[in-house]
């Protein structure tokens, strides 16, 4: 049982390095810019486990499939909101005591307010949706997709480059085939596909086992081991310096998480969230504000002030189980 969970998360990680390392090397081939790379391309690759489980869950779930599918869609972006900015922010701590660099965050922070704007409207939209709006929730719906594809459009329109000179395209060290980006980022794919799969059959099983119920394990558990590759990407740029694709990777997967995933969990589940959910959003909510006001007033972000989501966490874990 276990081992088949553990074995599941491995196959979810390695397609997604495949994924995300092809698809950087699709974004150099047409020279499209760091900012979208790491909030479009990075971060839609890096969200396909968060994407796909909830998909696989409300579809295909021999159990449990729409409760793991509702925690699983709000889960990711309350843990891309806390625990992967505390991450983050620890991450530039320990390189700035190794003297690799400084606890300020070499970013764009016009590109970065701009994702967090989209993925606040979108979130307050929710919130309407459900406590207000929730017969017209399949129209609605619609609307959270139509802010995705308008803030992908904008994304696509700023210029640059990005540089991918220390990430060799894994399979051209063994080839030397045209297209080889495109080959491995299909074959990531289908890695994702698989291993999600078999992450939510078996994740019923433990819940089960343990007594947990779903939505919480779903809530707590997918995100954290879905969400691998963002916080392992991300950490490996900022360690090196690359704050715009760390932080965009982050702040990007989170607008897609509460578009196009919600947009699927509004149509196809009943949607009725409880106080237990509604807290995860307020918190999630909470701590995108204070990123945006901080950057907002100072024109710029710190390590310490992203450190804050560790905070955010700990408040939602209690908060639940006390």
């Amino acid at each position: 049982m276990y081992a088949e969970l553990l074995l599941s998360l491995i196959i979810v990680v390695i397609g997604c390095e495949l994924f995300t390392n092809g698809i950087e090397w699709v974004a150099y081939r047409y020279r499209i810019s760091a900012c979208a790379t790491g909030s479009l391309l990075a971060a839609v690759g890096t969200a396909l486990p968060e994407t796909i489980l909830p998909i696989i869950a409300i579809f295909f779930a021999k159990e449990g499939g729409h409760e793991i599918g509702i925690g699983a869609i709000l889960g990711a972006p309350f843990m891309l909101s806390s625990l992967a900015m505390f991450v983050g922010g620890l991450t530039i701590i320990l390189a700035t005591l190794a003297g690799r660099r400084k606890t300020k965050l070499n970013i764009d922070t016009t590109h970065i307010k701009l994702d967090l704007l989209y993925f606040m409207i979108a979130y307050i939209l929710i919130v309407l949706i459900s406590l207000f709006l929730h017969p017209f929730r399949d129209l609605l719906a619609f609307l959270l997709i139509v802010i995705y594809v308008v803030y992908a459009f904008k994304l696509l329109q700023v210029e640059g480059e990005i540089e991918c000179s220390e990430c060799g395209l894994y399979i051209g060290k063994i080839s030397q085939s045209r297209n080889l980006d495109i080959i491995q980022t299909i074959v990531g794919l289908v890695l994702i596909w698989t291993g999600a799969k078999l992450f939510v059959d078996e994740l019923s099983v433990v819940s089960h086992s343990i007594g947990i119920p779903l939505f919480i394990l779903s809530f707590l558990l997918s995100p954290v081991a879905t969400e691998l590759p963002e916080k392992l990407n991300s950490v490996l740029w900022y360690w090196r310096g690359k704050d715009t694709l760390a932080l965009g990777n982050i702040s990007g997967a989170m607008i897609f998480q509460a578009t196009f995933p919600v947009a699927i969990g509004m149509v196809f589940t009943q949607w009725n969230l409880g106080v237990v959910e509604l807290i995860s959003i307020a918190l999630t909510l909470v701590s995108c504000f204070i990123l945006y006001l901080y950057i907002l007033i100072r024109k710029e972000l710190s390590a310490y002030i992203m450190m804050g989501g560790g905070i955010i966490y700990l408040l939602y874990f209690l908060l639940v189980f006390l």
